[in-house]
């Protein structure tokens, strides 16, 4: 994926990245409506950032917001 999710970790705080470390991979969903509604919204994946779409090889915004959600999980899985 070429989108930095560099910045969606550092808006993160301690104790929200331990969260989020600390979720099980199959347990991400939880994060679609609070953190993922702000993905979205942010980024602008509701009014139409194709771009952000192809780098996440994703065809709606919800299944994009996901993807990088999980980059960011997989990153925090890193010592």
């Amino acid at each position: 994926m070429k989108f930095d999710y560099r910045h969606c970790i550092a808006e993160l705080d301690d104790p929200d990245k331990a969260h989020v470390r600390d979720t099980k991979k199959e347990d991400l969903i939880s994060f679609h409506h609070g953190w993922g509604t702000e993905i979205r919204n942010n980024f602008g994946l509701w009014r139409g950032n194709t771009n952000l779409l192809a780098d996440c090889r994703a065809e709606e915004p919800d299944g994009a917001s996901m993807v990088i959600i999980e980059a960011v999980w997989q990153r925090l899985q890193k010592p």
